[in-house]
């Protein structure tokens, strides 16, 4: 039950789009030096070239789909209480949350070992 509250409800999507909208607002020289950072800010370490991968392959994935359903972007950006940061384009924050949804919902994350 927690994966389904992490991904769907609306506090925590709006907290993977503040996120996201850190992310893009930090410097960088590309994708994977951004997911590079939001994985070590949100894990407190480096990921594996493998862990990369999966967030450039999911990256990859909602950006194409949001690219053909820009209107579904709008709406996946519209939840929660917070409007979405202005400067930001609606295909690409929506991609970079889905990206940070995905890194809250490890189990690493949110869980205690």
């Amino acid at each position: 039950l927690a994966a389904l509250v992490l991904l769907n409800d609306p506090s925590f999507i709006e907290a993977a789009r503040a996120f996201a909208e850190r992310t893009l607002a930090r410097p960088a020289e590309g994708d994977r030096e951004r997911l590079h950072w939001a994985f070590t800010e949100a894990l407190t370490r480096p990921p594996a070239d493998a862990e990369l991968a999966v967030l450039e392959d999911v990256l990859a994935e909602n950006r194409d789909d949001f690219a053909q359903r820009p209107q579904a972007a709008g709406e996946f950006l519209a939840v929660g209480l917070r409007p979405p940061a202005a400067q930001a384009e609606d295909v690409e924050l929506a991609s970079w949350t889905a990206v940070c949804r995905a890194l809250f919902n490890l189990a690493e994350t949110n869980t205690r070992n």
